[in-house]
């Protein structure tokens, strides 16, 4: 599926992804409604994990002076999405979203941390980062580097972008819109899109922690080092 977006008027390829859509008769008047899920564990159609063969390791400089080594985080859970601190719509749009997806998976402590990777590294400072993030309700770690640095990460996990102006020639970007699902092993689980509600995401990431959890507690290093 392509999922053109269009800031500039610039055209912009984003990644294909196949989708299958079932289509059900309409209901006659007198059917109730189907009621919305209003928890995780009503959401009838969960995300289905699997392994896509994109992403990998990468190491890249976080907005709070640290440097942030994905192989070093073995165990862990993250989302992960490409976007800018001057984004009109997508970005905001996507950690709003997200905010809601973190108020859905409750006070559990052991939520994922989403990595913002920008692909403006120029006006994306530390500083901007940082500012930028702390506007929204999301444990966010702010991603950047040299251009030949941020350049492999996002061809590893199949994005892409373009460059372009508005009518008063701010610098506007057209890019891949997709929030990656990293697992504990470092791979991508599931690609959510823009249009997927808060709880169909929080659905896949608590999927995905119960797994890590399950996984961890019968690690066999961790079990060798308990004998």
């Amino acid at each position: 599926m392509m999922n053109p977006r269009c800031l500039t008027g610039a055209s912009i390829a984003l990644l294909g992804l196949l989708a299958v859509a079932a289509c059900a008769p309409a209901a006659s008047p007198e059917a109730p409604a189907a009621e919305e899920p209003t928890s995780i564990d009503d959401v009838r159609t969960p995300p289905i994990l699997q392994s896509f063969d994109l992403g990998g390791d990468f190491v890249l400089a976080a907005h709070d002076g640290t440097t942030f080594d994905l192989a070093e985080h073995r165990g862990e859970v993250f989302l992960l999405f490409f976007g800018y601190t001057h984004c009109p719509d997508f970005c905001p749009a996507t950690l709003s979203l997200l905010g809601q997806v973190y108020e859905l998976l409750g006070e559990d402590g052991d939520k994922p941390k989403t990595l913002f990777v920008t692909i403006d590294p120029e006006r994306d400072t530390s500083e901007a980062l940082a500012k930028y993030l702390g506007y929204f309700s999301v444990p966010a770690l702010g991603l950047s580097g040299p251009t030949e640095e941020l350049a492999p990460v996002l061809g590893a996990y199949a994005g892409m972008m373009e460059m372009g102006e508005d009518e008063a020639g701010e610098v506007l970007f057209g890019h891949t819109t997709y929030t990656y699902l990293i697992d504990h092993e470092g791979s991508v689980r599931y690609m959510f899109r823009p249009n997927d509600t808060p709880l169909f995401i929080a659905a896949g990431v608590h999927e995905q922690m119960r797994i890590a959890r399950a996984e961890s507690s019968t690690d066999p290093a961790e079990s060798a080092t308990d004998q």
